[in-house]
C-alpha cells in the first residue's frame, strides 16, 4: 500500500475536513501535532479517515455522504457499474442519483429532514434501478439490498456509510426497514 505523505495527508483531510466543517482540527494537525511522524486526528477526522480507507478497500458497492446527503466518496466497483466520474458526483447531493424507489422510500418517511428529527441511525432497503433512470447506464434492470448508517449521532450525524449488494432480480419493489432512536430495541 502506497504511504502518504504528510502534506499529501494533510491536504486530502483537509479537503474532506472542510466538506465536513472539521476545519480546525486539520489546522491543529497541520501546526504539528505527530506521533512517530503520521499526523494525530482528532476523533470526527480519524473517523472520516477510517471510512475513507474502507471505501478505497471495499470491493463491493458502497457511498459515504456527509451529513447533508452529498457525495463524499464511492467505491471503485460503484463507479463502474453505474458508469460514472466521481469528480461529476463528488460534493454533490447524493438525492441527485437515487433510484425512484430510493426516492419514495425518503418521501414516504417524509422526507430528508425527517431522517435526523428521527434520528434514523439505520436503514436496510431494497431498491430498483431502471434503465430509464437518470446516471445508469446498463440496460437491464438493477436490485440492490443495502445498509445505510449514520456515523456519529443520528439526529446530527457526521456521515452516512451506504453499502449494497447486487441482487437476484427476485425483489420486485423498493422497500426499507428504518430504525430510529425512539424506537424500541
Amino acid at each position: 500500500m502506497k504511504k502518504l505523505s504528510r502534506r499529501t495527508f494533510l491536504e486530502a483531510a483537509g479537503a474532506a475536513a472542510a466538506l465536513w466543517g472539521l476545519k480546525p482540527a486539520i489546522a491543529q494537525a497541520a501546526a504539528g501535532s505527530c506521533v512517530d511522524g503520521v499526523p494525530t486526528l482528532s476523533y470526527p477526522e480519524s473517523v472520516l479517515r477510517g471510512l475513507a480507507d474502507f471505501i478505497d478497500a471495499h470491493d463491493g458497492l458502497a457511498t459515504l455522504l456527509d451529513g447533508n446527503f452529498r457525495v463524499v466518496r464511492t467505491s471503485r466497483s460503484h463507479q463502474i457499474l453505474l458508469k460514472y466520474d466521481p469528480g461529476e458526483v463528488y460534493g454533490r447531493s447524493g438525492e441527485r442519483s437515487w433510484p425512484r424507489g430510493m426516492q419514495d422510500i425518503i418521501k414516504g418517511i417524509g422526507g430528508l429532514h425527517n431522517i435526523r428529527r428521527r434520528g434514523v441511525y439505520c436503514m436496510d432497503f431494497t431498491v430498483v434501478k431502471q434503465p430509464c433512470e437518470i446516471g445508469f447506464g446498463n440496460e437491464q434492470p438493477l436490485v440492490c439490498v443495502g445498509r445505510t448508517v449514520a456515523i456519529g449521532n443520528p439526529r446530527d450525524p457526521m456521515a452516512y456509510l451506504t453499502t449494497l449488494r447486487l441482487a437476484d432480480g427476485l425483489a420486485i419493489r423498493s422497500s426499507a426497514i428504518i430504525k430510529c432512536l425512539n424506537d424500541p430495541m
